[in-house]
């Protein structure tokens, strides 16, 4: 039996998701979707704390931004 998955890597996930909806523009606005969804407070704590996570949503968010702003509308 392998060990029990990590809950941070759904917690990252989820916010990589977020992230690319264009919908947020910072990380705290975030945090507060996730933990209305029930993430753990030590899971979001863990992935503030971790700089390349914190590198990857920035560019994610950027990226749904331009994507949304160069859309065809209609």
């Amino acid at each position: 039996m392998g060990a029990a998955p990590d809950p941070i890597i759904a917690v990252r996930d989820r916010a990589y998701d977020l992230a690319s909806t264009g919908q947020f523009t910072y990380w705290r606005d975030i945090v507060s979707v996730l933990q209305s969804e029930g993430a753990y407070a030590l899971s979001v704590s863990r992935l503030d704390a971790q700089p390349y996570f914190q590198m990857m949503l920035r560019f994610r968010i950027r990226e749904a931004k331009r994507r949304l702003l160069v859309a065809p509308k209609g």
